[in-house]
């Protein structure tokens, strides 16, 4: 992964489009797109969007910046791409907070109301209300009742990636699971609880993948960082790659790792093109179209078939016209592999395999593009190594489709005491993932 920290570095975001066939009369393509947040710890100069945006939508609540099109050149192409450049000075975070030098809230003001609501997966719950009052006891300063907050949910929480409707507080409070957004939102929702100021942070990784961690608000040291979900495991891989001087746990209530883009703050946020008179609310910008919650492109007479990704590009990249290009394919590989072009899919994901041997992801994909072209043996291979794989955060979840889709394999293949043996192995993980543990008990069912 590129190392943006610390330094002034040129990048570039990419959206790209293909396989647009038009579908119907006036044909279009809304698509919004973060801009990186000049914020605490990021620096950032944009200068130059292609093509011209239809609107920059300042969103004033949290500081968001948004780029729209309303998009419809479809003459000559069946493909588009979106795209600004920028220059980022992505820096370390690190507050000395002396606790006798901390204010009061204005209760009355507009950040202090806003950032202690109860909101759509933010609820604050009358279980959660009591869990914060039993957290912090009777400590009255906000920054060390959001430390004991921190330790609780490090301690309490286990990552586990959630499907969508498993998300929210609600859900994640009972089951003490989920990913960094969860792990953030609880955290949120307690603070807020009693009387703290929170609020979500979208960031990117420089590879293109996502993260989130929560802020409070300190007077009159403003916004502070608080990463729950990395703290809980903060080992040398991610050390290396946030560049961050401390994996202390403690370390990350309060201070930040540079090697990250700063895409979005907040959570349900308003994004209103005046100008265009559209307006729509995204619970998070990743930093947009299907990076995004709900997703931040909608296609209107334009066929399912279309595929589409985005990707940033740092230092030589950014002028490598074949590396663009082959990094375009790569990451659209799995896309054609939904829409049934099974051929570029294979191509795109060999080569992303190429690069990286144990992208369970990738594997996992060629496996099933193997299973629809009825090369067993190949599928069966790209499983096993899927398993063997490393996906970080998701590579459980990898590892329980591949069991299902072995034994699916093994299924077909008559080797039936095999596909039950994986089945099985599913089963006993309890990871319910995408309907997972559904697919292994009615494939048992199938061989009774």
């Amino acid at each position: 992964m590129n190392d943006i920290s610390n330094k002034w570095i040129k990048g570039k975001y990419i959206y790209h489009i293909e396989n647009i066939e038009t579908t119907g009369a006036n044909p279009e393509i809304l698509f919004w797109l973060a801009l990186p947040v000049n914020h605490k710890g990021q620096k950032i100069k944009i200068e130059s969007i292609y093509p011209q945006a239809t609107d920059i939508i300042n969103e004033p609540v949290n500081d968001n910046e948004v780029a729209f099109w309303r998009y419809n050149n479809f003459t000559n192409s069946k493909k588009c791409t979106f795209e600004y450049n920028f220059e980022i000075l992505a820096e370390d975070v690190e507050h000395s907070i002396d606790l006798d030098k901390i204010e009061s809230y204005i209760t009355t003001s507009e950040l202090f109301k806003r950032y202690t609501l109860s909101e759509k997966w933010i609820e604050i719950t009358p279980e959660i209300l009591q869990k914060a009052k039993e957290i912090i006891g009777n400590e009255s300063n906000p920054y060390l009742n959001a430390k004991s907050i921190f330790y609780w949910i490090i301690s309490n929480m286990k990552y586990e990636l959630p499907d969508l409707e498993h998300r929210g507080v609600k859900i994640s409070f009972k089951n003490l699971k989920g990913d960094c957004v969860e792990f953030s939102y609880l955290f949120i929702a307690l603070c807020r609880a009693i009387g703290i100021p929170s609020r979500a942070v979208t960031c990117n990784w420089p590879n293109q993948s996502g993260h989130v961690w929560a802020e409070i608000f300190i007077p009159p040291y403003g916004w502070l960082p608080v990463d729950t979900s990395m703290a809980q495991d903060f080992n040398e891989t991610k050390l290396n790659f946030t560049k961050s001087k401390s994996n202390d746990k403690e370390y990350l209530f309060g201070n930040l790792y540079p090697n990250r883009i700063i895409v979005f703050l907040g959570s349900n946020v308003v994004i209103n093109s005046i100008n265009e008179n559209v307006s729509r609310t995204f619970h998070a910008m990743q930093p947009g179209g299907m990076f995004s919650f709900p997703n931040s492109i909608e296609f209107k007479n334009i066929s399912e078939n279309v595929v589409h990704t985005g990707f940033y590009l740092f230092g030589d990249e950014i002028n490598n016209e074949y590396y663009i290009q082959t990094r375009i394919d790569k990451e659209l590989a799995s896309f054609y592999f939904r829409t049934g072009d099974f051929s570029k899919a294979e191509k795109g994901l060999l080569a992303k395999i190429k690069d990286n041997p144990k992208d369970s992801i990738s594997l996992l994909d060629l496996g099933q593009v193997y299973m629809k072209i009825d090369k067993i043996n190949d599928a069966i291979d790209s499983f096993e190594k899927c398993i063997l794989g490393n996906s970080g955060s998701l590579q459980d979840i990898m590892s329980v489709w591949a069991h299902n889709l072995l034994g699916k394999c093994h299924q077909i293949s008559n080797d039936f005491e095999k596909a039950k043996k994986y089945f099985n192995i599913v089963i006993d993980t309890k990871i319910d993932f995408q309907g997972s543990l559904e697919f292994a008990k009615s494939s048992l069912d199938e061989m009774i």
